[in-house]
């Protein structure tokens, strides 16, 4: 059951910055933090990114307790205790 669900996230595991495709550099932006020069193009991403300033960390392993401000990063951390 474990690794059906850890399974897709194993390249997220291995992630390099060279594989973040160019044309994301090129889009314009139309959401922008208040707090630093981060901007978006969706209201969703600039609210997750407002986390990393008010330090909230919603999602809680329950077997060790440590946060994390996405619920993908919860699920990756199940996979790898």
């Amino acid at each position: 059951m474990l690794q059906e669900i850890c399974a897709p996230f194993s390249s997220a595991i291995n992630f390099t910055p060279e594989k973040i495709p160019t044309t994301l550099a090129t889009t314009i932006k139309y959401y922008a933090c208040l707090d630093c020069p981060y901007t978006s193009t969706k209201i969703a991403n600039l609210k997750r990114h407002e986390l990393i300033h008010t330090g909230k960390k919603p999602f809680k392993c329950p077997q060790c307790g440590k946060g994390f401000t996405q619920k993908i990063h919860l699920t990756v951390h199940h996979c790898k205790v």
